[in-house]
């Protein structure tokens, strides 16, 4: 927030907002919707975090990721057939990744009981 001679500028990526303080004193009216703009604003961040954590891209990325570290450790460590052989920890981490969700429903659903 930048506060100039009896204004506030209130500057986001797609919102921009003066508000008149009158000498420090905002209005309830606008200051409720100064608070829900900011909830909105949130609220957008945070779906844009949960479509990329149940994202595809995501899942591929983490497997491409964890199949060169895994391989460059085999050819690293001189084990046999590091590109055959890296395949399946990589498949058993991106697996970890997918049932994360299911394991998360269950644990908030008993937390939520106790």
């Amino acid at each position: 927030m930048l506060i100039m001679r009896g204004y506030a500028i209130i500057i986001s990526k797609k919102l921009l907002y003066t508000v008149l303080l009158n000498y420090g004193k905002m209005s309830k009216l606008k200051a409720l919707e100064l608070e829900i703009s900011k909830i909105k604003e949130r609220n957008k961040r945070v779906e844009a975090d949960k479509a990329w954590e149940t994202s595809w891209t995501r899942r591929i990325l983490i497997f491409i990721l964890t199949y060169i570290i895994v391989v460059s450790f085999f050819i690293f460590a001189g084990l046999p057939s590091p590109f055959i052989n890296s395949i399946v920890p990589s498949i058993a981490f991106v697996l970890s990744t997918v049932t994360m969700p299911f394991v998360r429903g269950m644990w908030i659903r008993q937390f939520r009981k106790s």
